[in-house]
């Protein structure tokens, strides 16, 4: 599991599309994403984001 520190996405700029960029995942991690994001007919980066933000309040 990629922890928040490992994670970078780099800020949004006016030419760059409404998707992530430059995020780093291991590629198990992506694939259960995507699996998940499937089944529940929802976007591969909102499951991703419900990790992330998870992963965070468990850590506090």
């Amino acid at each position: 599991m990629a922890r928040p520190k490992e994670i970078m996405a780099q800020k949004r700029t006016p030419e760059t599309p409404k998707k992530l960029i430059g995020v780093c995942l291991p590629q198990e991690y992506a694939q259960q994403a995507k699996e998940e994001a499937k089944k529940r007919n929802v976007s591969v980066s909102l499951v991703i984001a419900e990790r992330l933000l998870s992963q965070q309040e468990e850590a506090a």
